[in-house]
């Protein structure tokens, strides 16, 4: 177990950190920056992250953590249930492009794809830890592979929206996503077709309400 006192000074860099995403984005944040707003020196920044993309990383799975607490779901909710998985989804990210939040941050990590890769964690990997696939034909590795297809879609996008500061509706857009997902694992036809309409599967009011509860 860490000592106290490298687990609170951890948490310390990473709120900085993450402020600094906020105000500055992702290319703008350095270790200097970080470590003169915690007051230490820059290579106990590095100790403890050696990679910036670590903060980062640590940023995207709080975030869609605390997206799942603000709908008040546990992991049994979550278990085969692609609606609430979508609701989660749709709360981390109206969450991240809410007005004066995370979009710069998001943009420039969704201009690379090697970063969009190794960071943002509601992927095809989040989606086979609570969904089990019904799917006989396709294995675990080829349905891996058609969902990084398709979410390169949505990434693409969500950063064609960013670039272009157009709205984002995130729902409207998820939806294709996770129906085509539930295609491939099998699922029967009644419930991709819902998967197709938001509205049946959550209130997006509550959904855009936890959103902005996220601290």
């Amino acid at each position: 177990m860490p000592r106290k006192k490298n687990t609170k000074l951890k948490a310390e860099i990473l709120a900085a950190a993450w402020e600094s995403f906020k105000l500055q984005g992702y290319e703008a944040t350095t270790y200097s920056t970080v470590a003169k707003a915690v007051g230490i020196q820059r290579a106990l920044v590095q100790y403890h992250f050696p990679k910036k993309e670590k903060m980062a990383e640590q940023f995207f799975v709080q975030k869609l953590k605390a997206a799942q607490k603000a709908l008040g779901y546990s992991k049994e909710d979550l278990t085969n249930n692609f609606e609430k998985v979508f609701a989660v989804a749709t709360c981390f990210y109206t969450y991240l492009l809410q007005e004066n939040s995370y979009q710069r941050f998001l943009f420039e990590v969704l201009d690379s794809r090697a970063l969009t890769r190794e960071l943002v964690p509601f992927n095809g990997s989040y989606v086979f830890r609570y969904i089990s696939s019904l799917s006989q034909i396709k294995s675990g590795k080829a349905l891996d592979a058609d969902m990084r297809d398709t979410f390169a879609i949505f990434y693409e996008r969500l950063y064609d929206s960013l670039l272009d500061e157009t709205e984002f509706h995130v729902a409207e857009e998820l939806a294709p996503v996770l129906s085509a997902m539930a295609g491939r694992m099998g699922y029967p036809l009644t419930q991709i077709n819902a998967l197709k309409t938001p509205s049946s599967c959550f209130s997006l009011q509550e959904v855009v309400e936890a959103a902005h509860s996220i601290d």
